[in-house]
């Protein structure tokens, strides 16, 4: 038996480091800063799964076409380069209230994602090969983690090395957020970060309390893990390894 459940953050200032980041979340995904367009990421062999338009004009089937052809329009949040039988096609996506376009993996195509209009944030930074950023909203766990899979290379923060706290005490400081969704889950009631990784081997405290069959979610208090209700919505942080 399977349980899932949460681990909300909250102002950590001592959890000790273990652990390396596993390759499960590494795809090819590169971040550029652009004083004029603005950071957006970069992937290879990625297209969106759904589009609102798509373009074959001869100025759009390069890739700075594309780039500007989405960046130049107001609804536009991300965009794909793909080679189709039909030709070289520029793919324009658009938010739909908090969802993020949908991709899925495709040989010849480059998948664009305009950071600044997608994901309104409290907090951002890039220390290679990682990035962390804070989205301007409150969610549920489960849906923290849906929204985070859809920014490309990204999920659910977990924190398994120094690296990575330091990066959620930067975030959570200068977010102004004393509480953050990150991921974790139980299986057969013992926890373990989404990635598989155990919590005991992160070197973090256990739960307080008893684990329950029912939805469990747990927040991070200084070095305590402690129950909370899994529905409740809150900020969170969204980790990203880079190409």
């Amino acid at each position: 038996m399977e349980w899932h459940f949460s681990l909300l953050l909250l102002a950590l200032t001592s959890l000790a480091a273990s652990m390396s980041q596993t390759k499960d979340y590494l795809p090819n995904v590169a971040y550029i800063s652009s004083k004029e367009l603005g950071d957006f990421l970069v992937a290879d062999k990625t297209t969106l799964a759904y589009w609102e338009e798509s373009l074959n004009t001869a100025n759009v089937r390069t890739l700075c076409g594309c780039r500007t052809a989405c960046w130049s329009s107001r609804w536009c949040v991300a965009a794909s380069l793909d080679t189709t039988s039909d030709g070289v096609l520029c793919r324009l996506a658009r938010l739909t209230e908090t969802n993020l376009p949908q991709t899925t993996k495709q040989t010849n195509s480059t998948y664009i994602f305009f950071l600044n209009k997608a994901v309104p944030h409290l907090y951002t930074e890039v220390e290679y090969p990682e990035h962390h950023i804070v989205p301007k909203l409150n969610l549920s766990m489960e849906e923290a983690k849906i929204y985070c899979s859809r920014i490309p290379g990204h999920h659910l923060a977990t924190i398994k090395t120094m690296t990575h706290k330091k990066a959620v005490e930067r975030c959570v400081m200068a977010s102004q957020t004393k509480e953050l969704w990150v991921d974790l889950v139980a299986v057969d009631r013992k926890p373990q970060w989404g990635d598989g990784t155990p919590l005991n081997q992160t070197l973090l405290n256990k739960p307080e309390g008893k684990t329950s069959t029912d939805h469990t979610t747990y927040i991070i208090s200084e070095q305590n893990i402690e129950i909370r209700d899994p529905t409740v919505e809150y900020p969170f942080v969204c980790q990203g390894v880079l190409g």
